[in-house]
């Protein structure tokens, strides 16, 4: 199984990735300065699925992984950056 390459990174910006097969998945991590002290974390994931009932379920697993997953990794990346910013 193929892994993600890196296609584009903008320093404290961006962060895109993508993956070379036949699903041509993309996630793409930005940085949003709102102000001084806050920024936005905006995170885009695109993947192709097969149509039909095959493609539905690996669908709904990539979906039940993502609520699992998903706030996890927001709330290390808040903990990480509260602490870097306290330094």
């Amino acid at each position: 199984m193929p892994g993600y390459k890196v296609v584009s990174i903008e320093p404290e910006r961006a962060l895109v990735t993508h993956i070379d097969d036949e699903n041509g998945a993309s996630w793409v991590w930005v940085l949003d300065p709102i102000d001084a002290a806050t920024t936005r974390l905006i995170v885009r994931f695109r993947q192709k699925w097969e149509p039909g009932l095959m493609g539905l379920t690996f669908w709904i697993g990539d979906e039940l992984g993502s609520l699992v997953m998903q706030p996890k990794t927001l709330s290390g990346i808040k903990q990480r950056a509260e602490a870097a910013a306290g330094q």
